[in-house]
């Protein structure tokens, strides 16, 4: 959805962050804020915090 949107303005419309939590909570089966009616909005959409990319980035 990210990497092959089907336009350019389909991207520039996307909501990403809400995107994110959807596709966290589907892969996850973890809930997040939403389930206490803050909806999808909520976050920032990282996975990592900079120490995580970092040691990761360093596995590889």
């Amino acid at each position: 959805m990210v990497h092959e949107p089907a336009s350019n303005e389909a991207i520039e419309n996307m909501n990403i962050t809400a995107e994110w939590n959807e596709t966290r909570k589907e892969i996850t089966k973890l809930d997040g804020p939403e389930v206490l009616g803050q909806g999808y909005e909520w976050g920032d959409g990282h996975a990592m915090d900079e120490y995580d990319a970092g040691f990761y980035g360093y596995l590889y």
